[in-house]
């Protein structure tokens, strides 16, 4: 029998155990086990307001209408926005549909509900095109920086004075900015 290294391994540091010697394991009857799932949520919760207040401040006092990514504080599309804001009335509608079908029963309940095609925190697939486009462009830029360098053409005030995006790719992914929008302001002149 072969075995990969996690095997040998768990099997290697284990302790032998007789077949005599009876461990202790405790019971989890299924409303400690509620409980214990009640209170790793409740922890959970806990940190992830603690991590919002500390990284990102109040997400209730912003000022601006942008919807951020909690996990690396990007700004997402607008039409995520608009989904995320008309979510709950698309799935009102699916629900009242759904009631007046079972009522009239017009439809088979067994027939499955159309499902909803909301783009929420994905990119859109057009992107892929344009940061192919934006990697092309970069690669001709630098190959001609490259070559006038390597002719001594082109002094150190020339490759300062040279602007190769119109917005930093750290501030900006295809030109939706990607951060809050105190920093936003302070980043874009």
């Amino acid at each position: 029998m072969a075995a990969g290294p996690e095997v040998v391994r768990m099997n290697t540091s284990s302790k032998p155990r007789s077949r005599d010697t009876k461990e202790f394991k405790p019971r989890i009857t299924p409303s400690r086990k509620t409980k214990i799932l009640q209170v790793t949520f409740a922890k959970q919760v806990q940190r992830m307001v603690q991590v919002m207040h500390e990284e990102m401040g109040n997400p209730f006092l912003e000022e601006t209408n942008d919807l951020l990514k909690l996990d690396n504080k990007d700004i997402v599309d607008q039409a995520v926005t608009t989904a995320v804001c008309q979510a709950v009335k698309i799935g009102q509608q699916q629900h009242d549909d759904f009631v007046t079908r079972l009522k009239d029963q017009s439809i088979p309940i067994s027939q499955p509900i159309k499902k909803n095609k909301l783009s929420l925190f994905s990119r859109p697939p057009v992107r892929v095109k344009l940061q192919v486009s934006t990697l092309k462009s970069d690669v001709s830029l630098f190959s001609r920086l490259y070559i006038a360098a390597s002719r001594e053409m082109v002094t150190s005030v020339t490759f300062s004075d040279m602007k190769i995006r119109h917005v930093p790719h750290h501030v900006s992914q295809f030109g939706n900015l990607r951060s809050q929008g105190a920093v936003r302001s302070s980043c874009v002149p």
